[in-house]
């Protein structure tokens, strides 16, 4: 069991409550300094990474091409110091390992002489410091990000220099392992989805009998199917009545300063997501504006697909958590003919052939997406309505098995990323005494 301090003062702050009785405590300003040093447009250009510090652009996943002007203006970073970037409220400050140089919209700053960054690197990413700075600036309500100034004032613990260095190297190691053991387990997570993937395109490719005879599905990306089965165009298995296969309104038809916070709920882009409609966070119209857009409505059964963002033609069943919902202008409702399954349909859209299909047709220099003339020709292997409902009373177990023990890695990785945060916190407030702990003991 881990050892705290013999002697513990009160720091008179919440957020960091009893400190060792011989740390000091003092405002950051008289121990930071604030850096604007402009004039090298030729250094590495930088970008801010929540989780992976002030890294060199290139290393940016998803990096977005712009052209930059004015880098004369830019601001230099060197190893080791600061910044305060525009998610700070959210992730804390982060510390540089690279010199270059960033936007001059962030902040800049250093530790003056006697202090270690990287005992502060680890109180700057602490939740309750992100919270309290938070709390008391006022930059954020102007949309802004935190201000140095607010920094500045902030009352920060000063251990010796001698025991910053033991708790920066104990948290180094010890935060390694947890690492460790939080990726190895996003990695079991990706398998047990690559494990569905293929239970579903399975059994709606091949069916649920292993001796049944095939036959050349004539569309590359599906392969072989049943012998009796055939492959369909979307618009060949949609409803005839009116408004059956329609997309969103247009954005003028729908603004976001309609929104309101309850009333028809609207679904979005980030509402379908592996085969299921998330009813969370989920914005609302009234009733008056939904009637207004009527032909956009969508009921529980129906099929929502999504035109953009990834994967592309993934869809999802409306659930009966509502009466009925409004679909944006980048979301597609589709309506079935009664001997085509809703929930056959959706498993046979979200797998890699449907998607890949999507793909091939697919328009957009930075984001692909799909329009619905491109969705109604997508084509999918149909058995019979029997077959259909065995297939999806089979995946919905299956999958729902699957699912579960996604759910128990995912819960025990939201235990290890709070673990790790109350193991920052315990050691940069000296909450346990590290200072006699040889490294060896935590390797």
């Amino acid at each position: 069991m881990k050892q705290g301090y013999l002697e513990y003062k009160e720091s008179g702050y919440e957020w960091l409550g009893e400190i060792p009785l011989h740390w000091e405590l003092k405002k950051a300003k008289w121990s930071f300094k604030e850096k604007s040093i402009k004039g090298y447009p030729d250094e590495l250009l930088l970008s801010v990474s929540k989780g992976k510090g002030v890294i060199p652009r290139g290393e940016l996943e998803n990096k977005t091409v712009m052209a930059f002007k004015d880098l004369q203006n830019f601001k230099l970073v060197l190893p080791e110091d600061f910044v305060i970037h525009l998610r700070s409220f959210q992730s804390g400050f982060e510390m540089s390992m690279n010199k270059g140089i960033v936007s001059p919209a962030y902040t800049v700053f250093s530790c003056k002489n006697g202090l270690l960054p990287s005992y502060y690197k680890f109180l700057f990413y602490m939740q309750n410091f992100i919270d309290a700075i938070a709390s008391t600036t006022q930059s954020l309500r102007d949309g802004k990000p935190i201000a140095y100034r607010d920094f500045s004032n902030m009352v920060l613990p000063f251990p010796k220099y001698n025991e910053q260095v033991k708790i920066a190297n104990f948290l180094k190691v010890k935060l390694k392992e947890v690492d460790n053991l939080i990726y190895t387990k996003k990695k079991l997570i990706l398998l047990l989805e690559q494990q569905r993937q293929s239970i579903i395109t399975e059994a709606v490719t091949k069916g649920l009998n292993p001796n049944v005879k095939m036959k050349d599905s004539g569309i590359e990306w599906i392969g072989e199917i049943p012998e009796h089965w055939s492959t369909l165009a979307l618009k060949h298995i949609a409803s005839e009545k009116k408004h059956s296969f329609v997309d969103g309104p247009f954005g003028s038809d729908l603004k976001n300063e309609e929104y309101v916070d309850s009333g028809v709920p609207v679904i979005q882009l980030n509402n379908i997501k592996n085969g299921d409609l998330r009813v969370i966070n989920m914005n609302f119209v009234t009733k008056e504006k939904s009637e207004q857009l009527k032909r956009h409505i969508a009921y529980p059964g129906d099929l929502v697909i999504a035109k953009m963002a990834s994967p592309i033609a993934r869809s999802a069943v409306v659930p009966k958590t509502y009466e009925n919902y409004v679909i944006v202008a980048d979301c597609i409702k589709l309506k079935l003919k009664e001997n085509y399954l809703n929930h056959y349909i959706n498993f046979a859209m979200n797998t890699p052939f449907t998607i890949a299909q999507a793909e091939s047709f697919a328009n957009g220099t930075t984001r692909s997406r799909v329009n619905l003339s491109i969705i109604k020709n997508l084509k999918l292997p149909i058995p019979s309505f029997e077959e259909q409902k065995e297939i999806a009373s089979y995946l919905t177990l299956k999958v729902s098995e699957v699912n579960n023990v996604i759910k128990a890695v995912e819960n025990q990785i939201q235990k290890l990323k709070e673990y790790r945060q109350a193991l920052i916190y315990e050691a940069v407030t000296g909450k346990i005494d590290v200072r006699d702990m040889e490294l060896d003991e935590v390797r």
